[in-house]
């Protein structure tokens, strides 16, 4: 432990207090934060606390949850509050390193999730200089920052993708491009049924339904399925095939994206239909951004077997989905703009990605004392 940290005991510098539960009254009209075991959960008319504390989740999923609270605020009997805090601690630094010191690991491990106050009471925890507090503390929410922005800027673009596709989509349907039945323009199939292996057969890797997400596939977890050597050929996936779900849930009915051959020899499960395009009139692209725009949303919702929360098509409504068809000019416009805004999209994403990896380095490495303040800002103000 670095010299001028000190390690206490958490009863000594916190007094925590359950929180109190909420009547009926104190929802209306209100305008302070509730804080209950999930964190914010609402709205109250009265404070239960004036000053800045912080909370930690007391039952449920999330005990042991953190939250910083700024302002006056509620709290429920779901959570603990830090009635008093003892002098010498920055706010920001202590939410920081709770969260880090990860107190769900506490909680009880019979019946509801529950973390009891006087088992944090037994815990020991570090405790910097001040001045070296707030210099970690501005160092990591710096970080979350930089990671709440970059997480902004994917929704944005990505509702800007959604915009430019309903308008482009609804400009070409208004337009003078053929509408036609999606069978005339590409061939529609079915994956293999599991547990109809045959003689002689040959395991092969395929994709589920957890694998076609919306615009991607994801082949981080692939499974296999043994098939007859004679049925490999009419399964197998080709390098442009658009892969689109069935349903179930009702945000999987009609989800897909084009497969890009990564894996070959490849195939698909009976929940998933295989499109391969004539691409000489459709390009795959253009398929997959119809099928995912409102339009194509619109469809598979009007013509699906519907249930409570549950929502399936079969291949003949697919086939007679009706698509626009203009120029390949046309279409290769747009889905290169498509694609420029996945890039940026991408681009994005993977810089939210390696913040938080950053960041949960540099928590490690700075709240344990392991690494210097000066050395972690050196860092971040490379970046």
């Amino acid at each position: 432990m670095p010299a001028k940290w000190k390690e206490v005991k958490f009863a000594s510098e916190f007094t925590l207090s359950s929180g109190l539960a909420l009547g009926r009254h104190e929802e209306a009209a209100g305008r302070f934060p509730v804080f209950g075991g999930n964190g914010l959960s609402g709205l109250a008319s009265r404070p239960l606390t004036q000053k800045p504390t912080f909370v930690v989740g007391r039952v449920g999923e999330y005990c042991g949850s953190v939250h910083m609270v700024q302002e006056p605020a509620w709290v429920t009997d779901n959570a603990l509050w830090a009635r008093s805090i003892s002098p010498g601690w920055d706010l920001g630094y202590l939410v920081h390193y709770l969260q880090w010191y990860d107190l769900g690991r506490f909680r009880s491990r019979t019946g509801q999730p529950l973390v009891i106050q006087g088992e944090l009471g037994k815990l020991r925890v570090r405790k910097p200089p001040i001045g070296e507090q707030r210099r970690i503390a501005q160092i990591l929410d710096t970080l979350d920052r930089w990671i709440s922005n970059a997480g902004i800027v994917t929704e944005k673009l990505d509702k800007i993708a959604e915009g430019l596709t309903a308008s482009e989509f609804h400009r070409i349907g208004k337009g003078s491009a053929p509408t036609v039945r999606l069978s005339s323009v590409a061939s529609v199939n079915s994956g293999v049924t599991l547990g109809t292996e045959t003689g002689g057969a040959i395991a092969i890797p395929y994709l589920r339904v957890a694998n076609v997400q919306d615009g991607f596939i994801d082949t981080t977890e692939m499974k296999t399925v043994r098939v007859g050597r004679a049925d490999v050929r009419r399964y197998l996936l080709q390098a442009g095939d658009v892969l689109l779900t069935e349903g179930g849930d009702f945000d999987k009915l009609g989800r897909g994206a084009v497969w890009d051959g990564r894996i070959n020899p490849c195939i698909c499960q009976n929940h998933v239909f295989r499109v391969r395009c004539d691409q000489s009139q459709v390009i795959p692209g253009y398929l997959a951004a119809y099928a995912a725009s409102a339009a194509g949303k619109r469809y598979f919702l009007s013509i699906a077997k519907q249930t409570t929360n549950l929502a399936t098509i079969n291949s003949t409504q697919l086939k007679a989905m009706p698509l626009p068809v203009p120029s390949l000019a046309v279409q290769q416009a747009l889905v290169a703009v498509l694609e420029s805004h996945k890039l940026r999209i991408t681009a994005e994403t993977a810089r939210r990605d390696q913040l938080r990896l950053l960041k949960q380095g540099l928590m490690e490495d700075l709240l344990s004392g392991r690494v210097r303040v000066s050395e972690a800002e050196a860092v971040v103000e490379g970046l």
